[in-house]
């Protein structure tokens, strides 16, 4: 009897127990995430939104929702209506009518840090929850673009390799580099890398004498800047050899001429070489009344190279190297030799106005000639009439006396002879 009281008993428990238990366990499992966030995008700086609305919460029984950002450790932002991580406070926050289960996630102002995967789900409920995609669009930092090799870096010889790097940030999208020359050209042979978070362009060309003094600048644009970024190296300094000219200007005693050199370093030496014939005449040869006040200078007394043809090398040296250039001067010895003073002399007045000047004669003379022509037809043209009428009265004689057209004929020719 007892045994079955006891048996009875038991079965009475059980199946209270299994009637109570689905109503236990029905609000801890009921909750879920009706509508998750959407992929999104937003520029840096900005405000967005990511919705996340729950039903059946029951916070009573500890259910809470939670958001969790790219499932690193730690990756819980929220719990409930708080948000939990350190560093996200003050631009994290849940918005949203939390009666009617929404918890919105809010990120003001979105960073690119902000960048990832967000989830929203139920603790202690329905644990599978909702996930999107948040892209930021953000430009490099504000410390770009850097320019490369420093300035006191950028002296060269000539023939050297130039190369320089301009460095920026990563972006999204990711940002537009150029190299601009000093003419404002673009170079379009640069290359491009990412090395950790920038992009580094790098451009290497050889190194000529007319790239002294140039500036290279590195132009860096982004969709988010109002306009672009620069930075700039320069200007270049090049080492290279003299680079020179001979100017010649011939007077009715002198020749002077003048060695112009451009180079670098600019200090230069000059020496002066004369070739005549088979012979050489250095600087140290010249005499005194030769030589001339300044080093890139030199007269010559004409009286002195009688030579038909007089070739004058300047050479200039500075720490890179030389270099020459010579002159050739024509000179004639019908007309040098002595010194003498002529009114025409092409050997002494070589230069442009003289040339000017023997024009000028030339025309004038020929214009005073043509004059003279004129005024002698004109005269001729003034004793036509006397000699037409003496011709009229041959006429009328002619067939009365040989004789009187004789006379008259030897008169005209007197006449035209006078």
């Amino acid at each position: 009897m007892d045994l079955e009281k006891t048996t009875f008993a038991v079965r009475i428990k059980m199946t209270f127990f299994l009637a109570i238990l689905p109503v236990c366990f029905m609000n801890t499992y009921a909750a879920s995430v009706l509508e998750g966030p959407s992929n999104s995008t937003a520029k840096q700086g900005y405000t967005v939104v990511l919705k996340c609305k729950v039903d059946s919460l029951d916070e009573s029984s500890g259910q809470a929702v939670a958001w969790e950002h790219d499932g690193k450790p730690n990756p819980t932002l929220s719990h409930g209506t708080k948000i939990v991580r350190e560093g996200k406070m003050d631009r994290f926050s849940i918005v949203g009518n939390v009666t009617a289960g929404e918890y919105n996630l809010q990120i003001n102002p979105v960073l690119a840090e902000d960048r990832g995967e967000y989830s929203c789900s139920v603790f202690r409920g329905d644990a599978t929850g909702k996930s999107a995609i948040l892209t930021v669009l953000y430009p490099p930092s504000d410390n770009y673009p850097l320019c490369y090799p420093l300035e006191n870096t950028l002296h060269f010889k000539e023939i050297e390799t130039l190369s320089i790097v301009c460095k920026t940030g990563i972006s999204d999208p990711p940002a537009t580099v150029t190299w601009i020359d000093d003419n404002g050209h673009e170079i379009n042979d640069s290359s491009v890398i990412l090395i950790g978070n920038e992009y580094v362009v790098t451009h290497k060309e050889t190194m000529y004498n007319y790239h002294d003094g140039d500036t290279y600048f590195c132009s860096v644009s982004h969709p988010l800047w109002p306009e672009p970024r620069n930075c700039s190296l320069g200007p270049l300094f090049i080492l290279y050899r003299p680079l020179t000219t001979i100017s010649v200007q011939m007077t009715e005693k002198y020749i002077e001429l003048n060695c112009s050199a451009f180079g670098n370093p600019s200090k230069f030496t000059y020496e002066w070489t004369i070739y005549r014939g088979n012979q050489t005449k250095t600087q140290q040869d010249f005499k005194e009344e030769d030589i001339p006040n300044k080093s890139n200078f030199l007269t010559l007394q004409r009286s002195k190279y009688n030579s038909v043809e007089l070739v004058v090398e300047c050479a200039a040296r500075n720490p890179q190297g030389v270099g020459k250039s010579n002159a050739t001067i024509l000179l004639s010895s019908a007309h040098c030799r002595g010194g003498k003073t002529k009114l025409i002399d092409i050997c002494r007045t070589v230069s442009v106005p003289t040339v000017c000047v023997l024009s000028i004669v030339v025309v004038v003379s020929w214009v005073l000639i043509g004059f003279l022509i004129m005024k002698v037809r004109k005269l001729k043209k003034a004793a036509v009439p006397e000699v037409s009428n003496v011709s009229s009265r041959v006429e009328m004689t002619r067939s009365g006396n040989n004789g009187v057209y004789v006379t008259l004929t030897e008169s005209i020719d007197n006449l035209d002879r006078t």
